[in-house]
């Protein structure tokens, strides 16, 4: 289902969004640092730590962060300590791990100056990787996920637009064998109005190639 709204809604009204669990994509680190140089306030990363630091739930966070034991499985973690600021922990792309309603999933790399970066490659490997580890912990619930790389992520060789972006989202939850079996519940893109212009859905709607 493809709807338009506010992916933060379930923050502010957790009880319209029983049973559901929403998708933010944040750093490699799991960074909480809002500062323009680490974490963007404007990227939905910032937004949501700095709603979790006004919740104060930021240290409940990053226990949850160090200690899960499907995010830290063996292989997965790796540390950084020539990393100037911010955490040194480093987790591959498609990793996540759930806090309360929210799921935070690695969709960006830092380079060395701390700039999120994405290749064509790197998004396609992030859906298919993410697709493989939400069966572990979706248990059944709606899922909501926003227009992943609208914001301010950097694409290397050029960034996707909008209709390019949730039709290589859509193509890559086709192909990769991820089946929601549990009557009444749904997998669910949010996209705010802004974004809504720039997407053609009638065309979706009517492509065979998603269905």
């Amino acid at each position: 289902e493809i709807i338009i709204g506010d992916i933060f809604d379930q923050l502010t009204n957790p009880e319209k969004h029983e049973g559901e669990i929403t998708v933010i994509g944040v750093n490699d680190y799991y960074d909480d640092i809002v500062d323009n140089r680490i974490v963007a306030r404007e990227s939905l990363h910032g937004q949501y730590i700095n709603k979790i630091k006004k919740a104060r739930k930021i240290d409940a966070l990053n226990k949850k962060i160090e200690n899960d034991d499907i995010l830290n499985r063996t292989g997965n973690p790796k540390e950084n300590a020539e990393r100037k600021m911010g955490k040194k922990i480093q987790y591959d792309l498609g990793s996540l791990v759930e806090f309360e309603d929210y799921i935070l999933t690695v969709f960006t790399n830092f380079d060395v100056e701390n700039k999120a970066f994405l290749t064509a490659d790197n998004y396609m490997h992030f859906w298919m990787m993410f697709w493989e580890n939400i069966d572990t912990i979706y248990a059944g619930r709606t899922i909501n996920i926003p227009l992943m790389g609208a914001g301010i992520t950097r694409f290397r060789n050029g960034k996707p637009t909008k209709q390019e972006l949730l039709e290589t989202m859509l193509w890559i939850l086709k192909i990769s064998g991820f089946h929601n079996t549990y009557g009444g519940k749904k997998i669910r893109f949010i996209i705010y109005s802004l974004d809504a212009t720039e997407i053609d859905f009638y065309h979706i709607q009517h492509n065979l190639n998603f269905r």
